[in-house]
């Protein structure tokens, strides 16, 4: 994850960074780390690729940042989020492509 894309999962309070760092470069302690694998893998494992998309691609494609998408799963917003069984972290969560079309339209 780069700094921007951390800087929404902190501020929702899902990643606290431990000890050490700084603003630029933030660490996290083990625990913190397991606590967002934990996060992103309670999501219902998917394999119908046809209607979902990453949060990069569908960041790229509505021309925003992959925060506001973030923003979108972290507050509650965003209903249908699953995660990739072969994948972790950031980039095992998968998002609905017509959620978040619609979501999106509506403004």
């Amino acid at each position: 994850m780069t700094r921007s894309q951390l800087d929404t999962p902190i501020k929702a309070e899902i990643l606290e960074p431990g000890e050490g760092g700084d603003q630029a470069r933030p660490r996290f302690t083990e625990a913190t780390v397991q606590y967002w694998l934990d996060y992103v893998a309670s999501f219902p494992l998917s394999e119908r690729w046809e209607t979902l998309t990453g949060i990069g691609d569908a960041a790229r494609k509505h021309g925003i940042s992959t925060s506001a998408v973030m923003a979108l799963i972290l507050n509650g917003t965003l209903k249908k989020v699953y995660c990739r069984k072969d994948a972790s972290g950031f980039s095992a969560i998968l998002i609905d492509k017509l959620e978040i079309n619609a979501l999106l339209k509506a403004g």
